[in-house]
């Protein structure tokens, strides 16, 4: 069981134990948003976001057997809402690099500005392949099919087509001169 308590700790039940474990204490009260803590599926990890100095939060990760706490996110954009993948091998939270321009100094009046979030994946272990690989916008060639005489089906159609605009091409010009001789027939 996972649980925040109002001086801003994060804690979670020992279930052998039956005994509290604190994880970590945020550092300023933030009434927009809490730790968002998670459990990771094999419950050995938990996730949450907290604020650092500048006021942004970022995610971390703490082993809950080392009771070791890592930073995931850079602290320069405001992170939040971790959550880990079915496997345990990625981590998605969302965040916002204007969520700045909503702080300002005490008693100093702000225009709301819309926060707007992206949603990021981080692979937590090095060398697992990640969940949002690049896809190539490159065009497959497509496989050139052979007849079963070993003539290429491909350049066969496309001298077909060839000699028909030739054809068509014979007709147009057979056109224009008929259409020349007849004017200066009238001239």
């Amino acid at each position: 069981m996972l649980y925040a308590d109002k001086r801003l700790n994060l804690w979670y039940v020992d279930a052998e134990k039956g005994t509290p474990v604190k994880v970590t204490t945020d550092r300023y009260d933030d009434p927009t948003s809490g730790f968002a803590e998670t459990w990771s599926p094999d419950s050995k990890w938990l996730t949450y976001a907290k604020l650092l100095e500048n006021h942004q939060r970022a995610v971390f990760v703490d082993s809950v057997d080392s009771g070791k706490e890592s930073q995931v996110t850079d602290g320069i954009s405001d992170a939040r809402y971790p959550v880990f993948d079915k496997g345990g091998k990625s981590l998605f939270f969302a965040v916002s690099n204007r969520r700045g321009t909503l702080r300002g100094l005490a008693g100093c009046v702000q225009l709301p500005t819309p926060v707007l979030r992206s949603v990021y994946a981080a692979v937590l272990k090095k060398g697992d392949p990640s969940p949002v690989e690049p896809q190539s916008d490159e065009e497959k060639a497509a496989d050139e099919k052979k007849d079963s005489a070993g003539g290429d089906k491909g350049k066969e159609a496309d001298k077909g087509k060839a000699g028909e605009k030739g054809k068509e091409g014979d007709k147009s010009k057979e056109g224009e001169k008929k259409e020349s001789q007849s004017r200066s027939r009238l001239i």
